[in-house]
């Protein structure tokens, strides 16, 4: 098992027990063997060069809305329920990254 984790961290156990032949909670067990752990991956927002005057023309925008009424900001609600993404929607759930240490991955 160990060629294939060490060529890709997050592949899933149960893809590497398919390309082993052996059952998933094998692979569990030589995981945790060897010290290793599943950290999830951190999502963070992949900010390019021409976001910014976006940025600063919504926050430009954000604060005449409140200047106007003063408690529009009271009226967003704000959730971390949804992913919006430009690349489309991913599952991070499901995304680990097996190490004896958190590697503080992150996914762009």
């Amino acid at each position: 098992m160990q060629p294939s984790r060490d060529e890709n961290p997050s592949t899933s156990t149960r893809d590497v027990a398919r390309e082993v032949q052996v059952s998933k909670t094998k692979v569990w067990q030589t995981l945790r063997d060897e010290g290793l752990y599943p950290f999830h991956v951190q999502r963070v927002q992949a900010l390019q060069p021409d976001d910014f005057p976006a940025r600063v023309r919504f926050c430009q925008w954000l604060l005449h809305q409140h200047d106007n009424n003063p408690d529009f900001l009271k009226c967003i609600l704000v959730t971390d329920e949804s992913t919006f993404t430009r690349n489309g929607v991913n599952n991070f759930r499901n995304t680990h990254v097996w190490s004896v240490e958190n590697p503080q991955a992150v996914r762009r």
